[in-house]
């Protein structure tokens, strides 16, 4: 678990590993020196020996804190979770059963908006992985949760461990994701909700993806075909022009890549742009 003031979240974070039915866990918190309360948060489990904290400075790396977190741990298996996020109660225990068969375990996740009243929404992964994990994720994009992931410690090692750059810092989960099924299609998904996403003002997720999941998927667009690559970079535009256009700055957007998106991307990308382009032909024009 990763950590940076995040103070307010933290402890429904750690309190929902510790009421799991499965007990045989240890918890090792990365905090990036936090200035807000959760250094005295985290000083409240101290009596919880199943509980380990270091203090880093990362330089604005996720991957660096992460790569520390899987070094410091004892277990052969790694389970993430993030600081602001929450695990079912019985998360673990539904998931363990499938780690003597498969190498990369993921399941479903609540998403809670707290800046939007009410909305919550279920983030339903992705099925289709486990037939052709790499595939899938290139072309479809990357439906699984963080906090959803077990996955084994040797598969992180064997493929250099977390990429800590900067550039990639937005979509290293993916990137993650994308170099371990280059080395194995053990993917479970397990169908069902085990966990709960908060989404708040302050989170990665809301900013412009483009740019590190373009920087994510640049090693692996060896494994397409030339279609293929068409799709991968239909679905890139429209990560982009998407953000642009929800965040109402309509005069950024490029149509010939919504031309593009339309003629090259899976449906869902082709209806979608269409009702962008058709939308931001409007507000231009009544602008």
């Amino acid at each position: 678990m990763p950590s940076y003031n995040h103070g307010e979240y933290i402890s429904k974070s750690i309190d929902s590993i510790i009421n799991q039915t499965y007990e045989n866990w240890e918890l090792i918190i990365v905090d990036n020196n936090s200035d807000d309360e959760t250094k005295s948060v985290l000083k409240s489990y101290e009596k919880e020996k199943r509980i380990k904290v270091f203090f880093v400075n990362n330089h604005g790396s996720i991957g660096y804190s992460r790569n520390i977190g899987i070094k410091k741990s004892k277990s052969d298996f790694i389970a993430f979770i993030d600081s602001d996020d929450l695990w079912k109660y019985n998360k673990l225990e539904k998931c363990i059963i499938h780690l003597n068969t498969h190498d990369f375990i993921f399941h479903d996740i609540e998403v809670n908006y707290l800046f939007k009243a009410k909305r919550k929404k279920k983030s339903k992964a992705n099925n289709r992985i486990e037939k052709n994990a790499l595939k899938t994720l290139l072309l479809y994009g990357n439906p699984i949760a963080n906090s959803s992931v077990i996955t084994k410690k040797d598969l992180i090692i064997k493929t250099d461990w977390i990429d800590e750059s900067q550039e990639i810092n937005r979509s290293v989960d993916f990137h993650t994701w994308l170099k371990i099924a280059t080395i194995t299609n053990k993917f479970k998904y397990v169908n069902n909700i085990l966990g709960e996403n908060l989404i708040h003002e302050n989170n990665l997720s809301l900013k412009n993806m483009m740019y590190s999941t373009k920087k994510a998927t640049n090693n692996f667009v060896k494994y397409l075909n030339e279609k293929e690559i068409k799709i991968l970079k239909a679905r890139l535009f429209f990560i982009d022009y998407s953000y642009k256009f929800h965040s109402k700055n309509f005069n950024e957007i490029n149509f010939n890549n919504i031309y593009f998106s339309i003629w090259y991307g899976f449906l869902e990308i082709k209806l979608k742009s269409i009702i962008i382009l058709v939308l931001t032909r409007i507000r231009l024009l009544i602008n």
